[in-house]
């Protein structure tokens, strides 16, 4: 499985910055400024792609940030992402299961924020 090679900007998580993003399937990842360390990995298979997965953990984070990304806001972090667009459902699904494994594979644990390795419901 090839990763994504092409990532948007990183950009702060918030209202302004979700606006514009492609309704589209594809996988994003969020950080912790200052240092930019990785903290979730996630996908958008479904309907408004990644503007209403990201968006979502703008306008209702009490339901959508993990409790790693909660704890790190109130300790003053401020939560960036960036994304790459899929070119459908299963290559989001296949490229999260694989960004997550090399960060395990890498670094030895899963990102803070992700409780569990993905078993991705498509072959990849």
């Amino acid at each position: 499985m090839t990763l994504p090679r092409s990532w948007s900007q990183w950009q702060p998580l918030d209202k302004g910055s979700t606006r514009n993003i492609p309704e589209v399937p594809g996988v994003y990842e969020i950080s912790c400024q200052p240092v930019l360390c990785l903290v979730y990995i996630g996908r958008a298979t479904g309907r408004g792609g990644l503007r209403q997965r990201l968006g979502g953990r703008v306008t209702n984070p009490k339901r959508y940030l993990s409790g790693h990304e909660k704890k790190l806001r109130k300790q003053g972090c401020r939560l960036m992402f960036h994304y790459t667009e899929a070119g459908n459902r299963k290559e989001a699904i296949c490229w999260e299961s694989a960004l997550i494994n090399e960060y395990k594979k890498h670094h030895g644990h899963l990102p803070h924020g992700n409780t569990q390795t993905p078993r991705p419901s498509v072959s990849c």
